[in-house]
C-alpha cells in the first residue's frame, strides 16, 4: 500500500513540477516580450524616420 502511495505522490510532484516549468517559462515570455515590444516598436519608428529623411 505505500508503494501505492509513493508512486502517486511523485506522479503528483512531476505534475506540479511541469506546471511550475511552464508558468516560469510564460512568465519568461511574457517578460521578455514586454522588453522587447518598445524596442521594435522603436526600430520601426526609427526606420521610417529615415525613410522620410531620404525623401
Amino acid at each position: 500500500m505505500k508503494n501505492q502511495t509513493q508512486t502517486t505522490a511523485s506522479i503528483i510532484l512531476e505534475i506540479i513540477q511541469v506546471g511550475a516549468a511552464l508558468i516560469t517559462l510564460s512568465t519568461f515570455t511574457l517578460s521578455l516580450t514586454l522588453l522587447l515590444t518598445p524596442i521594435a516598436i522603436f526600430c520601426i519608428a526609427y526606420k521610417y524616420r529615415i525613410f522620410e529623411l531620404i525623401q
